[in-house]
């Protein structure tokens, strides 16, 4: 068994948060020589984390899986891969991926099994939660090690009872700080493109447009800043399920002529340069990385203290929280972003990056998932 060998394996490769970081995980790891393979259960289609794993040559394989049945017959079929490929871990990710890297166990017993936990609560609906809930705990003899992305995600799956607390930890997201710097000229090219004009003061939002990210209070707080001040627009990136009601709702208010809902954007470090502050208005979070990734980029945030937020914005520092579901609050804390001046603004936003650079660094995470990788090698006796 080869000791640098180690499987990914998670529900599926499309550019969200979860994914991206395991994709950049994967590929630091590779760079310091381990030997590193991708599996998705869902199908892959063309896309920017697939690209990238290419790039760094990571064998990429997806299971096909669509279904229960799929998923069931998938199991003989990635223990095979398993076998052939003899890893000496087996690291999963999101719900899915981690319950079939667990089952592997029954037929594969040499492998050891981590599973990372990306979210503070499975499902928006309270018994899908429960359910899945009830399955980790039953799988757990399975694993090996637990990891949640956020503090509140580690002490809410404990309180569950996943797991013992010897087999949880907290493992924080990273990022690549170098991939963002503000960019004065990329900015002015970019609001030029979208005809954003100089005076107007442009809010940046970046997520799938879904239940957690809770937009009709970002939208209803957005339109009682415009009613007093029609010198600003707010620029959504994203796709999802509820953007017709979104853009349906920003007509409702009033304020379809200053939203800009621009659709995805592979190239995130470069548009991000448009804004002049970072919104979120999400009625739950984990970790997320759009809070890291403005903050690097230089940008004062108004977010929603949710998840573990207010690790990644101090607030009144680098920016402001507010509580969830109150668009009064988001509202009037944007309206004080809006009224410090640049310089203001400006030491906000470096004060924001520096945070970021010393505690949350995709190469400080990469130590810490190093020494955690030989750590349990070791403690479990595996050379």
């Amino acid at each position: 068994m080869n000791s640098k060998k180690i499987i990914f394996v998670i529900t599926d490769l499309n550019y969200g948060g979860a994914e991206k970081q395991t994709v950049d995980i994967a590929i630091e790891l590779k760079k310091r020589e381990w030997d590193i393979k991708v599996f998705s259960l869902m199908p892959i289609s063309p896309n920017k984390n697939l690209t990238k794993l290419q790039e760094y040559h990571i064998p990429v394989k997806s299971l096909n899986i669509v279904n229960l049945f799929t998923f069931i017959k998938s199991i003989p079929k990635f223990v095979s891969h398993i076998k052939e490929y003899n890893p000496i871990i087996i690291h999963s990710h999101m719900f899915h991926a981690i319950i079939l890297a667990r089952l592997t166990k029954l037929f594969n017993p040499n492998p050891l099994i981590i599973s990372t936990i990306h979210i503070t609560k499975e499902h928006k609906n309270y018994f899908i939660d429960l359910f899945r809930i009830y399955i980790y705990k039953l799988t757990d003899v399975f694993c090996n090690l637990t990891t949640n992305v956020s503090i509140s995600g580690y002490k809410r799956y404990l309180e569950k009872g996943i797991t013992t607390r010897d087999k949880i930890i907290h493992i924080p997201n990273g990022i690549d700080i170098n991939l963002f710097n503000p960019d004065s000229d990329k900015k002015y090219k970019l609001r030029k493109e979208f005809k954003i004009e100089e005076k107007d003061f442009l809010w940046l939002a970046i997520g799938r447009f879904s239940r957690q990210k809770d937009y009709p209070t970002m939208l209803k707080a957005f339109s009682y800043l415009y009613k007093e001040n029609e010198n600003t627009k707010l620029f959504i990136i994203g796709e999802g399920q509820l953007k017709e009601k979104m853009i349906q709702l920003s007509w409702n208010l009033k304020i379809d002529k200053a939203v800009i809902f621009a659709g995805s954007f592979d190239n995130i470090p470069e548009i991000i340069n448009i804004a002049d502050g970072y919104l979120m208005s999400s009625e739950w979070e984990a970790m997320p990385l759009t809070l890291m990734e403005a903050s690097a980029n230089e940008i004062p945030i108004v977010a929603t203290d949710v998840g573990d937020n207010s690790k990644i914005v101090i607030n009144g520092i680098t920016g402001f929280l507010v509580p969830p579901k109150n668009p009064e609050a988001l509202a009037d804390s944007m309206k004080k972003l809006m009224s410090m001046n640049y310089e203001e603004r400006n030491i906000m936003g470096k004060k924001a990056r520096k945070h970021i650079e010393e505690n949350f660094s995709l190469p400080k995470i990469i130590d810490i998932w190093e020494k955690t990788y030989l750590e349990l090698i070791q403690n479990n006796k595996i050379k």
